[in-house]
């Protein structure tokens, strides 16, 4: 299997374990979402904006487009208008991908320090490049791979938040993803 493939794969599955998420979390109401949780940026609806903008953060920076611009924010408090934002996040990524080729994933890409970069990205990486004097250089398929384990790591906070109010988002791991995968393409 190549490099794009397995990027391929696991974009797919981020966006499967993020509609796990959402599903999980339908109903809920937008003060549910704005109470204090142990959850990264202490509550719900704080955490799924931070995921949701280092999807779109991330994806500004390996395609080099301003990916807000094609996004409409319409209601950021209640889970149905978070999924409103995550479904064109993942249309975008999967477009993305599917322009790339093998020899385009392997290519470096460098972090753009611009004023864009330093209003989305977190503090900790600026504070990284400017201490070492140089913009991070890496493959592009490891800043691809970045979104989705950084996304696992918020998904995991959550659920395990959800499952302590009785709304589990399920088993969101990879093996549990492909099983899913494979009893559909079955069927």
């Amino acid at each position: 299997m190549s490099v794009l493939e397995v990027v391929r794969r696991l974009h797919v599955y981020n966006q499967w374990a993020d509609e796990q998420v959402l599903a999980a979390m339908s109903g809920m109401a937008a003060d549910d979402l704005a109470k204090e949780a142990p959850v990264a940026f202490g509550n719900l609806r704080g955490a799924l904006w931070h995921s949701l903008g280092a999807q779109m953060g991330w994806l500004r920076i390996c395609a080099g487009f301003d990916t807000w611009a094609r996004a409409t924010v319409r209601d950021s408090t209640s889970v149905e208008g978070l999924r409103e934002l995550f479904d064109p996040s993942h249309a975008m990524w999967r477009e993305f991908i599917e322009s790339l080729s093998e020899e385009d994933v392997q290519r470096p890409s460098e972090l753009p320090i611009d004023d864009n970069f330093r209003k989305s990205v977190g503090a900790e990486l600026l504070r990284w490049a400017e201490e070492h004097g140089h913009r991070p250089r890496r493959p592009l398929w490891q800043s691809m791979l970045h979104v989705v384990n950084h996304g696992t790591q918020h998904r995991g906070e959550i659920g395990m938040y959800l499952a302590s109010l009785g709304r589990s988002p399920g088993d969101l791991d990879y093996g549990t993803f492909e099983e899913n995968r494979a009893i559909k393409e079955s069927s």
